[in-house]
Formats: C-alpha cells, structure tokens, sequence
C-alpha cells in the first residue's frame, strides 16, 4: 500500500529531537512506531512520519525501584510476549492475553507504545493493563508517570507529547489477574473483553477492578461491580451477582460487531470467568460449578 500524502520521514536520535518535530511540525508530522495504523490508517493530513526506532526505547527489565517491570514503549508485542519477565507475572494472564492479539506477524510490528497511542476502543492491552493497574510514562519536555486510566485516550501526536514506556506493577502476594475475550476467530479484533484483579487480606477481597472493553467503547473499570466484591470471600452468589451488576452499570451498545444484547451475555459469562479464574489461582475454594458457565 502506498502513501502518497507522506513527503518526508525523519528518524530522531533522542526524545527532545522527536518533540521537537511533532511540535514543529503544524499538525502535517504524525508518530510512527511498529507502523500497524499508519497503514490501516494511511495519513491524509499528515504529510512527515517520525520514525522512533532509533530511541532506545525498547528494553524490558525491572524498574529502578524494584516494584515493576518497565517496558519501553518500542518493544513489540512478540518481545514482550517472549520476554520471561512477563512470562511470570499473574500466572501467564499478560502472555496470553497477548497471544491472543491480531495475528503472529502484526504481532511481530506492533508496539506497546504504539497500542497505548492508538487507544483503540476494542484493545485487550488496556483491557488487562488497567485491571493491573499499570502507568504510563510520558515525555513531553520533561517525563512524568500517570496512571494509565488518567491518560487514555493518548493521542501522543495530536497532545505533542510522547509515550516511552510502560510500569507493569510485580504482583504482591495474594493477588491475582484474569483476562477473557471474545471474537469470532482467533485473529480478530474484541466482540468485548473483560479483565480483574483482586486483592486478598485475610481470605477475604480487599482491593478489586473489574474492567470491561469493546462495549465498544474504550475499556473502563465497573466500580459498583469492584464494591460488590469486597470483604468478601468470592463464593458463587457473590460472582454471580458482580457479573449482573458490571451488565447492568456498563453502557452496551451495537455496532457491526455485535449487538447489545449479546454483549450483556458476553459480558455477564466474561466477569463471571475472570473472577472465578482468579479465585482459583488464589485458591479461595472450589469454583467448578461456575466454571461451566457458557454465553
């Protein structure tokens, strides 16, 4: 595929260089990272690309102060995926999730600082990330940490600053992740997708965030659903009944996906999974009757 409104590509060596050329740039200069979307999206009134693949932002490792793994914002999907950092965090949940992202060889292109950016409403990665409640690094003159639920949309063009990398929390003892998804074939982009991490204090929840995406809106936590299921111990009439609740408090629209009325049964079985996946790996109790739920 061409692209014929681009005149120019530009490669900055150093983060100040690359502000300095979105801001210069009139509204024509547009990020360019794995290049999924500029392709998807080809520019009409973008006219120069940045290219970031010279930044030296594509390393994985633990943070500086020990309690993250910080991921720089140029690493594709298929490193992250591949990386045995991430291969332990919350029982593989992030590394499924990813393998469950587009396909193998856009997967191999992609970056997560690319995803971050893009703020597609169907995304699994906010999805996930927002349940663990990762943050995002940003650039723009001087860097600053937000919460990721604080900042999405990014839009780091169009807001001439920069993502550079991500903050994945190290999971604490006696917490625990889960994602679920639901396409129409495994390359295919979210019908919805739910994802929750709890929290455990005594056998019982004391921090929770139930996520939903796709709905199709952008992923946001349920917090009347998060309520529900604190002080207790997840027993199946408390599941059950967060599952309603996240239906009953999420805006569910149609669109080419799906309807709305199929969202609130994909969304009420997604919760219901997610929780039971998590009380299983905090091995809370026996679960196998929810287990059988199906949309």
């Amino acid at each position: 595929m061409g692209l014929p409104h681009v005149t120019a590509v530009v490669r900055p060596s150093t983060l100040d260089e690359a502000l300095a050329l979105i801001r210069n740039g009139g509204g024509a200069a547009r990020w360019l990272a794995g290049g999924i979307d500029v392709v998807r999206r080809p520019p009409a009134a973008e006219t120069t690309l940045i290219d970031l693949s010279a930044l030296p932002l594509g390393d994985i490792s633990v943070s500086r102060d020990g309690d993250a793994v910080s991921i720089g914002a140029m690493a594709s999907l298929t490193e992250i995926q591949e990386s045995p950092l991430i291969r332990e965090l919350y029982a593989g949940e992030i590394v499924s999730m990813l393998g469950a992202v587009a396909s193998p060889l856009l997967r191999n292109l992609a970056t997560l600082g690319g995803s971050i950016g893009s703020a597609h409403p169907w995304s699994d990665i906010h999805c996930l990330l927002l349940a663990i409640g990762a943050h995002v690094e940003i650039y723009d003159g001087a860097t600053r940490t937000a919460d990721l639920g604080e900042v999405l949309p990014v839009h780091s063009g169009e807001n001439q600053q920069l993502v550079t990398r991500i903050l994945l929390p190290l999971p604490k003892e006696h917490t625990a992740a889960a994602f679920e998804k639901f396409a129409r074939s495994k390359f295919d982009v979210a019908m919805l997708n739910c994802a929750c991490w709890i929290s455990l204090s005594s056998g019982k929840v004391a921090k929770a965030r139930i996520v939903a995406g796709g709905t199709p809106a952008r992923a946001s936590r349920v917090p009347t659903a998060e309520k529900q299921i604190l002080g207790t111990t997840l027993d199946e009439a408390t599941i059950s009944a967060a599952a309603e609740t996240a239906v009953r408090d999420t805006e569910l629209r149609e669109d080419v996906r799906a309807s709305a009325e199929y969202r609130a049964t994909l969304l009420a079985t997604g919760v219901r999974r997610c929780l039971v996946r998590a009380r299983a790996s905090l091995a809370l109790g026996d679960t196998s009757d929810l287990e059988k739920g199906r949309p």
